[in-house]
């Protein structure tokens, strides 16, 4: 009897969609009026949002007054998204494949985030003891990463000491996206400006700006802020340049 050995090799892909893309795939498919008023939800339930007019304005510089977003958004219609396929006036043949793969990546299975910080913490050298404390913070996260009943309450049952239950938080927060596990969009903004690596005199400024003055930011009161936060008016208008660029 002959015996051989081979050796064979294979190719395989996969794709791990992060949450951020997965939220950008769910409002792929709405119609322009449910668009509308989830963008609008989200506007009104976080501070931190804002939409640049330039987005959604294409009124000329010498027309009529700036609209509402409420008037801009009515104006739009499926045919302004199907003509994007065309550019000056041409075809754009690549258009139809990019279409389809969109399509097709949509529908690929993909991770929930708790799914996704399961992933990490089981490739992660924790301590035993750390271990249960992790799973079950990850366990009380919201789709946002944020905690669906308060800290002190999933504990108590496991009764943790504070400082298992500090590195516990430490690990978790430690994981992608940055800013989860936390209490809500202030805390996450604070945590991914830490993560960023802001210095500490910084990040207390940012700290109080977001804790406290978040709507008079949105209001352009610069100077105001400044003046309670006493740091320069240009320091206050970087960090809320900062602010906007991360995810509430």
């Amino acid at each position: 009897m002959d015996a051989s050995l081979g050796l064979n090799q294979s190719l395989r892909t996969e794709q791990n969609l992060s949450p951020q893309m997965l939220q950008s795939l769910a409002l792929l498919p709405m119609p322009i009026l449910e668009l509308k008023a989830h963008i609008q939800a989200e506007i009104e339930a976080n501070p931190a949002l804002e939409i640049p007019d330039s987005e959604f304005s294409n009124t000329p510089s010498d027309g009529p007054a700036e609209r509402s977003l409420d008037d801009r958004m009515d104006d739009a219609d499926s045919s302004d998204y199907e003509n994007m396929s065309y550019s000056d006036g041409g075809f754009d043949p690549e258009a139809s494949d990019r279409k389809q793969m969109m399509i097709e990546n949509s529908s690929a299975p993909s991770q929930t985030l708790k799914e996704h910080l399961t992933e990490q913490l089981g490739e992660t050298q924790v301590p035993q003891n750390i271990r249960p404390l992790c799973e079950a913070l990850i366990s009380n996260l919201d789709q946002n990463g944020f905690f669906i009943l308060p800290l002190e309450e999933l504990t108590e049952k496991l009764n943790p000491s504070k400082e298992d239950l500090e590195k516990a938080v430490s690990v978790v927060q430690s994981f992608d996206p940055a800013g989860v596990c936390v209490k809500d969009f202030r805390e996450s903004l604070i945590l991914q400006a830490k993560m960023s690596g802001m210095a500490k005199e910084d990040l207390e400024h940012f700290s109080d700006m977001v804790n406290n003055h978040l709507e008079k930011l949105k209001a352009g009161k610069f100077k105001e802020v400044a003046s309670a936060l006493r740091i320069p008016e240009e320091d206050v208008q970087t960090l809320f340049s900062i602010l906007k660029s991360l995810t509430p």
